[in-house]
């Protein structure tokens, strides 16, 4: 009962109750005293509110506003449907709102989250779901449309949740299934580890060392200036021992040996000794190298035949 209907039963009870004294029922003016007392005791009502009160006549008389109300609400939501098919969402969200102040529907809460969604207003449009929800726990679209803002916001365990929710209400709606499966899937990559970096594989040859370059870099100039060398290079690696353990690099460096060499080289007859030597140790080498090269050949007329 709202205070101004209190204070036209006060009035109405005031004027009864002194119409009944003069009449002489005070057994029912002291009765209707009783209950003036009891509605000012449970309503804040003053005197001067009694006296200015309409007519409790009126009050009660007067047609229900309910239904009408209701047709109102009704025509705005259908009003911000229209502006959502237009694009005009600020509009929309105006007459869902409108339709709300004039009656708690959880269907016009959950049309203003859909509102408030395409308006990227993600945190009331959950406010509005749930004021849906607390209307009407089993209005299907409040929890697909709470499932979007949350998903937007990035929240998507919450999301999962609305959509888990709408699915039980509406097993059979495809789109329910779906975003239940991609919202998984997000939430699946997000959980696994991140991967190992990739191991870096070791060179499978140490690279040669400061001293080890500058004597490859030194061996064909030796070579170069010291025909002796030159003839004595197929007999064995230089700076390594030969065949029976010489060591020709120090036999090389040797000064003496150096100088028998140079007098044994300018003899014409030594030097004809010498190159009839060493065409008898390379004949074998090119012998074998042309058995490999046939064997090859041969190899590869099979494969290609």
């Amino acid at each position: 009962m709202s205070i101004h209907v209190a204070a036209a039963v006060c009035s109405f009870l005031s004027r009864a109750q002194a119409e009944a004294s003069a009449s002489g029922k005070k057994d029912f003016a002291a009765s209707l005293q009783v209950a003036l007392d009891c509605v000012k005791q449970a309503f804040p009502v003053s005197q001067k509110m009694i006296d200015q009160a309409i007519p409790l006549e009126e009050v009660v008389s007067a047609p229900d506003t309910s239904d009408n109300a209701d047709d109102e609400a009704a025509l705005m939501k259908e009003k911000g449907n229209k502006l959502m098919t237009e694009q005009d969402y600020a509009g929309a969200y105006e007459a869902y709102t409108e339709a709300i102040r004039l009656k708690k529907d959880p269907i016009y809460y959950g049309n203003r989250a859909a509102a408030c969604i395409s308006l990227s207003k993600f945190e009331a449009a959950i406010e509005d779901c749930k004021a849906s929800l607390a209307l009407n726990p089993n209005y299907v679209k409040s929890f697909a449309r709470m499932g979007h803002a949350y998903k937007a916001l990035g929240e998507h365990s919450e999301a999962l949740n609305a959509f888990q929710e709408a699915a039980l209400i509406d097993p059979v709606n495809q789109n329910y299934k779906d975003q239940i499966k991609e919202i998984q899937s997000l939430l699946n990559s997000h959980h696994q580890p991140d991967e190992e970096p990739p191991t870096i594989e070791e060179p499978d040859e140490e690279a040669p060392t400061a001293s080890e370059s500058q004597d490859q870099n030194q061996q064909p100039s030796m070579n170069a200036d010291n025909p002796f060398a030159a003839m004595l290079g197929g007999m064995g690696p230089s700076g390594a021992q030969g065949q029976g353990g010489v060591d020709l690099s120090g036999l090389l460096n040797n000064p003496q040996i150096m100088s028998m060499a140079t007098s044994m080289m300018s003899n014409p007859n030594m030097q004809q000794m010498l190159g009839n030597l060493m065409s008898g140790f390379q004949v074998p080498q090119n012998n074998q190298e042309n058995g490999q090269e046939d064997d090859e050949n041969q190899e590869h007329q099979q494969y290609y035949s």
